[in-house]
């Protein structure tokens, strides 16, 4: 399979499965993307970042998708059926595990100066009624989040930001179980 490199593709779908066969190819011929864009910034004097986002609901209607991640898939005992989309649910201890790695995996695998973490982009993380009693153990895993950043800051010899994209009004974060307060 060749990189995908013509015309605009037809519909969303085809997009997705062509920005996945794109990363196939890369990722086959040992290129690490993200590592690229971060050694392309430090070469400009850019100050490079990652980015994860907390839940991605894009395509979530659809049982099997490039765009979701394997845990996705093999565990749909720890999504939540919302009414127009499909998300994990950060009041399960297997997901916020699950995350956890991810995060600590970015900070010992890339030399960033910040990491940011998007609970905006789809700010649905818990059962409907269930974000005000969820949101102290998701406090609680903030914390190990930026025990994890401080690893990283001793590993790389440099500070590491972290930031959180939530909801503006601290009243609104907490609606949807984020203590940013607390955080």
């Amino acid at each position: 399979d060749q990189p995908f490199f013509g015309n605009a593709p037809k519909n969303e779908r085809d997009t997705h499965r062509r920005w996945a066969q794109n990363l196939k190819v890369m990722l086959d011929a040992g290129v690490d993307p993200m590592q690229r864009m971060i050694d392309r910034c430090r070469m400009r004097h850019i100050s490079p970042w990652v980015s994860i986002r907390m839940n991605d609901a894009h395509d979530s209607g659809a049982r099997k998708s490039p765009l979701h991640s394997r845990f996705w898939m093999e565990h749909p005992e720890y999504v939540v059926v919302g009414p127009n989309f499909k998300y994990l649910n950060y009041g399960l201890k297997p997901v916020r595990d699950h995350m956890m790695a991810l995060i600590r995996e970015v900070c010992d695998r890339y030399d960033m100066d910040g990491l940011e973490l998007d609970w905006n982009r789809f700010p649905m993380h818990f059962r409907a009624g269930e974000e005000i009693e969820s949101s102290k153990a998701l406090s609680e895993w903030m914390v190990e989040v930026r025990e994890v950043v401080r690893a990283a800051e001793k590993k790389w010899k440099h500070p590491i930001l972290l930031m959180t994209r939530v909801p503006a009004r601290p009243e609104v974060s907490m609606g949807t179980g984020l203590d940013t307060v607390t955080w």
